[in-house]
């Protein structure tokens, strides 16, 4: 796995014709842009999921040709593909997480959600814990000048830092 390709791929042999498929598993956002063909509902699909609060990997796969000698080049493999489908992760709060944010924001402290997962699961986690009442869910990214800046996980507007309730690494 490449966390700063957020996908991971394989390449698998089937005993029964050896034929070579490369499978690969990743960010939605980032499989749908290796895709052959991609489905109409693709992204409403996944973002419904991860709205729910759900980690969501898109998965697809491809048969290899034998023309490279046994030799696989990542780039030539990873593309191409066909989608097989989402797989969705729930993945419930501990218990009395509410509770503890709820007594850390009535003594006045700032509270935000950092998250490796995407931003919608991050903005779910927030509301479920009651950090995202008025605020918006963001990104940090890499601004215009090198420097970073806080941008809305949905609209791509830049915020300032009192506007944020959740970010994601991605």
């Amino acid at each position: 796995f490449a966390s700063e390709l957020r996908r991971m791929s394989c390449v698998v042999q089937d005993d029964s014709s050896s034929a070579l498929w490369l499978v690969c598993k990743g960010a939605p956002e980032v499989i749908r842009s290796l895709l052959k063909v991609v489905p109409d509902e693709y992204d409403d699909v996944w973002r419904s999921d991860a709205s729910r609060g759900d980690r969501v990997l898109a998965l697809a796969m491809r048969r290899l040709t034998d023309k490279s000698g046994g030799r696989v080049v990542r780039a030539d493999a990873e593309r191409d593909l066909e989608l097989c489908g989402f797989v969705s992760f729930s993945s419930r709060l501990k218990f009395g997480t509410t509770r503890v944010v709820s007594q850390l924001l009535n003594s006045g402290h700032r509270c935000i959600v950092i998250t490796g997962d995407g931003a919608l699961t991050a903005v779910h986690v927030a509301r479920l814990v009651g950090i995202a009442i008025h605020k918006r869910a963001a990104v940090l990214v890499p601004g215009d000048d090198g420097n970073c800046v806080w941008r809305d996980a949905r609209s791509n507007e830049v915020l300032g830092e009192d506007d944020v309730i959740a970010t994601s690494a991605n």
